[in-house]
């Protein structure tokens, strides 16, 4: 058996701390780039609306506990918006626009060419927001799940609006319907009817919270399925609408694209 000496033993204590050391003197500068101050921007049902300094990173939490959120806000439409997801928004944008402008040169008939082009206007009308989605503003998630208590290191505005009455649709005669909670997909999808050039049997559901689900409709759906208030009922188009365009633009990319655009939209306060 063998012993180590007390003096060597302090020697490689002392290296080891000043190892350490030296290793978050070099890091330093890189928090407190991190901490510097920054904005946050509160509108809606909240009792402080406005902008606060903040002169370091917060949890979620803390920062609705600071808002003091009131009873009136839809917590499933509650929007998270930072600058630093407005680049890729606009990729996402683009990329959409590229695709229905590619459809549009390659439709079969002008009834198709003018709902494309229709479907353009639409989505170029539409602000880049910065929203994170999906996003979870649910108190008690965000209070005992530590991934839901997300870090805000930057400016950020935070909108907590009154729960909304309408349901959006794309694909549908219809552009809006009023919000029943009785209402299920199948019961919308049978009110409101689809143009000639979307798929039956199936919807994508973009919910307000920006969770988007692929779900069966029709009398020959399994389960019934409910949209939350805000929610956007998407109906696939026609594969013949993407074969015409000789594989340039593939429906499930497509589809993905829509539902997550639709997803950073935001239900203001």
């Amino acid at each position: 058996m063998s012993f180590v000496k007390p003096a060597l033993l302090k020697s490689k204590h002392r290296i080891k701390v000043g190892l350490y050391v030296g290793l978050l003197m070099c890091l330093l500068p890189v928090f407190s780039q991190a901490v510097e101050g920054f904005t946050v921007t509160f509108k809606g049902c909240v009792q402080k609306q406005g902008s606060f300094a903040v002169e370091h990173p917060q949890r979620l939490f803390d920062l609705f506990q600071f808002a003091n959120v009131e009873r009136c806000a839809y917590v499933p439409g509650v929007s998270w918006l930072v600058d630093a997801k407005k680049p890729e928004q606009e990729k996402l944008k683009k990329a959409l626009l590229d695709d229905l402008t590619t459809l549009h040169k390659y439709a079969d008939s002008e009834e198709l060419k003018l709902h494309l082009r229709l479907l353009k206007d639409q989505v170029e009308a539409m602000p880049v927001t910065g929203r994170y989605a999906p996003f979870d503003a649910d108190a008690f998630r965000v209070a005992v799940r530590p991934l839901k208590n997300r870090l805000v290191v930057s400016d950020s505005t935070f909108l907590f609006p009154k729960i909304p009455q309408r349901i959006h649709f794309w694909g549908f005669e219809q552009a809006d319907m009023a919000f029943f909670s009785a209402s299920s997909l199948t019961d919308y999808w049978g009110k409101n009817g689809l143009k000639p050039f979307y798929e039956k049997g199936w919807v994508y559901v973009v919910h307000a919270n920006g969770a988007v689900e692929h779900q069966r409709v029709g009398y020959w759906a399994y389960e019934s399925h409910y949209p939350s208030p805000g929610s956007w009922i998407v109906a696939p188009l026609k594969p013949a609408v993407f074969n015409a365009s000789d594989g340039q633009v593939e429906s499930e990319t497509f589809h993905k694209k829509l539902t997550q655009w639709l997803a950073t939209q935001v239900i203001y306060p």
